[in-house]
């Protein structure tokens, strides 16, 4: 997969900006060539007038790309991707697996940009995930499930959280290419999960908390 395709992410309301300021419509052609399996997504796929392809998910957000060519780069990586193994709930949320423990704490910076919140107020400690909970709830809960960057810069903090909580480390968890997902083990070797919890948190739960969901994390695998 091509993995240096320039691209820009847009949410809804850029979406919609975008479609009406540079005379964007649908085109069938390129709309076919999407799989069912990746209609997640390339939904609906836009040509616009400046030579650019607006590709759309389900979820209303969007990635801009260049060219038609671009774009097409990018559908047989993920078509080819989407053949070997389900396409990971992280892709392009996140550095690659490479490099993601050395950009946690770029990663954690950008939340507290996202989010609105002092840096300084990030301790990584389990305290600190009420602030993140109560700007979380004090928004619509519709931005945030719709915010493509979110998921990824809250697995980075969560999982220094447990970090820290439990005396652990990273460690970069692979199963069959390209699949991986970070984790934490503690000195006993026990391995935390949590990166599907936090998907399910933001976009399954009546009401956030990322306090109780850490909190159980640390109780039940940790005591």
């Amino acid at each position: 997969m091509a993995s240096n395709i320039p691209l820009q992410q847009l949410n809804k309301r850029q979406v919609h900006n975008y479609i009406q300021e540079n005379n964007c419509s649908i085109n069938l052609s390129l709309n076919s060539q999407t799989p069912n399996s990746l209609l997640f997504v390339f939904d609906k796929t836009y040509q616009c007038t400046n030579g650019k392809v607006l590709a759309i998910g389900k979820d209303g957000n969007g990635n801009l790309y260049d060219s038609v060519n671009d774009w097409q780069k990018e559908l047989n990586g993920l078509t080819e991707l989407n053949n070997l193994a389900p396409v990971h709930i992280l892709y392009n949320q996140i550095p690659s697996r490479d490099r993601f423990v050395q950009e946690v704490p770029h990663l954690i910076s950008r939340l507290a940009q996202e989010l609105k919140i002092n840096l300084a107020e990030l301790d990584q400690t389990l305290i600190s995930l009420l602030i993140i909970d109560r700007e979380i709830k004090s928004k619509n809960k519709q931005d945030y499930m719709s915010n493509k960057k979110l998921l990824g810069l809250l697995i980075a903090y969560i999982g220094e959280v447990i970090k820290l909580s439990i005396n652990g480390e990273w460690l970069i968890k692979k199963s069959n290419e390209p699949e991986w997902e970070p984790v934490i083990i503690d000195s006993t070797g026990k391995v935390t999960s949590f990166c599907i919890l936090v998907f399910d948190e933001i976009h399954e739960a009546e009401e956030i908390s990322f306090y109780d969901l850490v909190s159980m994390l640390i109780e039940s695998d940790h005591q």
